[in-house]
């Protein structure tokens, strides 16, 4: 699998500018999926924002920014340089020309490959996207005064493999969010590029289409993963994953797994292809 440069360098300029534009949000969202599976109104998008800023101020907005930052150039090569070679496995063209229409079965139907294509991706992302969103909530959680510091404590406390709490559900997260937005995300832009779009027009509308679905599929998982990840990191303090899903429901039904979704941050591959 040769590493696309062009994808290397988008990946990187993409993820950073989209980090730091919704990192407030993401920050917001984590304050509240980390109480979901309380009983009890859960703070409003305004209420959680004022109760970080009492907090920490406006730096707390960011905190644990760093890693993702760090991490989203990785993330992001990674995650099209196995779409691409997914795709040729699966009998694919590596990627679809500006313009073109989705891949498309005798009937008319998105060729499921194109999802399972992304889908696929999900099991190898997530072992970057684990330690990275563990340090993060757990530094938006303020358990940490640094990022390093974190890490250290966690590696210490747990050992390495504490670093890679909530993987089982993330790899479902990422599973979801793979398969969807890339299904989304070809079948957006071959029904833009039809409109006579500019092709710079439509592959960033297709993208954030394919976020849009990508969120509304994964958002149930990375709930679950944000409750596990923002508790205490030390042997037989991490809760299961199934007991958290069961005690979110219990407290607040669907919406409890999903009321973040209008306002949850672009993943910094939303606008990348």
């Amino acid at each position: 699998m040769p590493l696309d440069l062009d994808d290397a360098v988008a990946g990187f300029v993409a993820g950073v500018v989209g980090t730091l534009l919704g990192y407030p949000l993401d920050t917001i969202k984590v304050h509240q999926q980390a109480v979901a599976a309380h009983a009890g109104p859960r703070p409003s998008l305004l209420a959680a924002a004022r109760q970080i800023r009492a907090a920490r101020g406006l730096a707390g907005f960011y905190a644990g920014v760093l890693v993702p930052l760090l991490g989203v150039t990785a993330l992001n090569t990674l995650s099209f340089t196995l779409y691409a070679h997914f795709r040729v496995a699966l009998g694919l063209p590596p990627r679809a020309p500006p313009g073109a229409v989705a891949e498309r079965t005798a009937s008319g139907e998105l060729d499921a490959r194109v999802a399972l294509a992304g889908g696929l991706i999900g099991p190898f992302a997530s072992l970057i996207s684990t330690p990275m969103d563990l340090l993060k909530i757990q530094m938006q959680q303020q358990r940490h005064a640094s990022t390093l510091g974190a890490a250290r404590e966690i590696v210490c406390t747990g050992g390495a493999r504490a670093m890679y709490i909530g993987l089982p559900v993330n790899v479902l997260r990422e599973v979801a969010f793979g398969a969807c937005y890339f299904g989304a995300y070809e079948v957006a832009r071959g029904a833009v590029a039809q409109t006579g779009a500019p092709p710079p027009l439509a592959v960033p509308l297709a993208g954030a289409i394919g976020g849009v679905c990508g969120w509304g599929a994964s958002l149930p998982f990375d709930t679950i993963k944000s409750v596990q990840q923002a508790g205490p990191v030390r042997p037989g303090c991490v809760r299961d994953a199934r007991q958290i899903a069961r005690d979110i429901w219990a407290a607040h039904g669907a919406r409890g797994f999903m009321s973040c979704l209008l306002y949850t941050s672009p993943s910094p591959r939303d606008g990348l292809l």
